[in-house]
């Protein structure tokens, strides 16, 4: 019997000429994961991240809401003596002056009534606080909003006569920007700012032609005669132009008490002589006695400090604490301005007719 052995050439075995040897090619296939493998891990990991987010989120809203409602705020270091025991707050009133607050979920701007009225009931508490300078920069805005402003330094002057209110006008400050400070201790104004506009302005548009031309009619049901009043889809009858007429010569004549009573040395036949809508300089409004002095902040402190019987005094304003969003978007902590533009494009483009102490250009 031949004994072979398959695993290599023993004696008494010969391999075929011209044969190559025999090999057995063995794959190995690669350990892969399953495709749904990923899709758990990427799902996963998108769960987690928007957990993540989600609790951020909550706590911004509530970090927000918190400031919102407590009106927490911080004092700003801006001038004079950072050691002084005496205070002079700068309030700044700026941009279209309004009663709504702007803004989304994330970030938003407090209304300009809410602001002033934050900020001067934390110097009405603040016993070191001996003037508040009023920084205006606005062409004015919504009556009412002027007004409640308007109140609200007249409040803060009766509870702190101690503290001294000082005006001053930087780039513009007229119609309801001098409405709001004209009851000021004093008024310094630059001398190239823009002031006056005592009046009363109320705009709408007629798109009566429009409206017939894209073959749009407005239909109204109406329970009285003048219950659409103002109506852009039609032109203004007599009788309403008089009612509307009525209703902006008694906030016209507000207009003049509230300049009559807070600037003693003007009469009322002087008021109504520069009462006419028109704007001056600041040097103008100085002739005309509607502003004390020109100068710039500066002066406005010097005057300030004069007025209150003080020297070297901190001059502070007031920011809003950073919240939680504010640290976490990297949005400031102050208080944010309105959109100049945003407002009275909101304004003019309303289509309920809305009374004005506005200086307005187009």
């Amino acid at each position: 019997m031949m004994d072979v052995y398959s695993g290599g050439n023993q004696q008494g075995y010969q391999q075929p000429q011209n044969q190559p040897p025999y090999y057995q090619t063995v794959q190995v296939q690669p350990n892969r994961r399953p495709l749904s493998f990923w899709i758990a891990i990427v799902l996963g990991i998108f769960l987690f991240l928007s957990f993540i987010f989600n609790v951020l989120l909550l706590s911004a809203v509530v970090s927000t809401a918190t400031v919102r409602n407590t009106h927490n705020m911080q004092e700003d270091f801006i001038a004079g003596d950072a050691g002084s025991q005496n205070k002079i707050v700068v309030i700044d009133i700026s941009g279209v002056i309004m009663n709504e607050e702007a803004g989304g979920l994330l970030f938003s701007s407090t209304d300009m009534v809410t602001k002033v009225s934050t900020e001067l009931s934390y110097a009405e508490e603040d016993n070191s606080v001996k003037a508040v300078i009023l920084r205006v920069n606005s062409p004015g805005g919504a009556i009412t909003a002027c007004d409640t402003i308007y109140d609200q330094i007249k409040r803060f002057r009766k509870k702190r006569p101690d503290v001294k209110v000082i005006a001053f006008y930087e780039t513009v400050s007229a119609s309801g920007g001098y409405y709001v400070t004209a009851g000021a201790d004093k008024i310094i104004a630059s001398p190239t700012c823009i002031t006056g506009s005592i009046g009363v302005i109320m705009s709408f548009y007629n798109l009566e032609e429009l409206y017939q031309k894209i073959g749009l009619k407005d239909v109204v049901i109406k329970s009285g005669e003048f219950k659409d009043i103002g109506s852009p889809s039609r032109p203004m009858t007599d009788k309403e132009n008089e009612l509307f007429r009525e209703m902006l010569n008694e906030m016209y004549q507000r207009f003049l008490t509230v300049v009559d009573e807070g600037r003693k040395i003007m009469d009322m036949a002087k008021v109504k002589e520069l009462a006419d809508g028109r704007v001056f300089t600041g040097e103008q409004a100085k002739l005309n006695g509607l502003v004390d002095e020109t100068g710039y902040f500066e002066d406005a402190v010097e005057t300030a400090e004069k007025t209150a019987g003080i020297s070297g005094a901190k001059v502070v304003k007031y920011g809003k604490i950073p919240s939680f969003i504010d640290v976490l978007f990297g949005a400031s902590g102050r208080q944010e301005q309105f959109d100049m533009a945003t407002e009275l494009h909101k304004l003019f483009l309303a289509k309920t007719p809305v009374m004005m102490y506005l200086y307005r250009i187009e």
